[in-house]
Parts: structure tokens; C-alpha cells; sequence
């Protein structure tokens, strides 16, 4: 270490320094051709919506049984975007974000379930 840097100062970097920044910030991930996986995720994801749409406009079921179906179309839909979109199979070290997800996954879960419970009870504050 030099006076300088010892004082505070910034030491400039050397072409090997920057190079080494320049490899370390550079994307790692592997060369692909065409996105296809993007692709048939997207119109999978359309398909999902597309048939949601058509039991809600068409009145195929009763609404009794429309609800849960759209709510299992919704976490089918959710569980396929995740699939192909966030790479959740490509994973370089621990797969410790698939945790987080779950977790953030069972928040989101409970806010609902919790948010349906209070809307119930209206009734009784207003």
C-alpha cells in the first residue's frame, strides 16, 4: 500500500484491475440462440388468460364455481410465469431464492386470505 492510499487517496486502476472489473461485471450467463422458452411461455400465459376470459364472458360455470376456477387458472398462470420467466431452474450456487419466493409467496397468500376475512365482516363496521 502507498502513502497515498494509506492517506485516503484512490490508487488509479492498472489494465489488469480493469479488466478483471470489466469480466467480473459482464453478464455470466450461457449464449442461447432464439428465446423459444420466452416464447411459449408468453403464449401460455395468454392461454391461461384467454380461457378465464371466455368462462367469465361466456357464463359457462355458475359464479359459485367460477371464482375457484379463475383463482387455480391465476396460481397455475403464476407458477408458469415464474417457471419461464424469473429462471428459477438456472441456479449457479444454494437455491436459496426459491425459499424467498415461497416465503414472499405464503405472505402474499395470507394477505388475501386475511383481506377476503376482513371484507366479510364490513357489515358490522360501517
Amino acid at each position: 500500500m502507498s502513502e497515498h492510499a494509506a492517506e485516503g487517496h484512490v490508487e488509479p486502476l492498472v489494465a489488469a484491475d480493469a479488466e478483471d472489473v470489466g469480466r467480473l461485471l459482464r453478464p455470466q450467463f450461457a449464449e442461447e440462440g432464439f428465446p423459444w422458452k420466452q416464447i411459449a411461455g408468453f403464449i401460455g400465459s395468454l392461454a391461461f388468460t384467454f380461457v378465464a376470459l371466455i368462462l367469465v364472458v361466456n357464463r359457462v360455470v355458475p359464479v359459485v364455481a367460477l371464482i375457484p376456477i379463475i383463482l387455480t387458472l391465476a396460481a397455475i398462470q403464476a407458477g408458469w410465469q415464474l417457471g419461464f420467466f424469473m429462471h428459477l431452474r438456472e441456479s449457479r450456487g444454494p437455491a436459496w431464492h426459491i425459499g424467498v419466493l415461497v416465503l414472499g409467496g405464503g405472505i402474499g397468500i395470507l394477505l388475501v386470505i386475511f383481506s377476503i376475512w376482513i371484507m366479510m365482516f364490513k357489515w358490522g363496521v360501517s
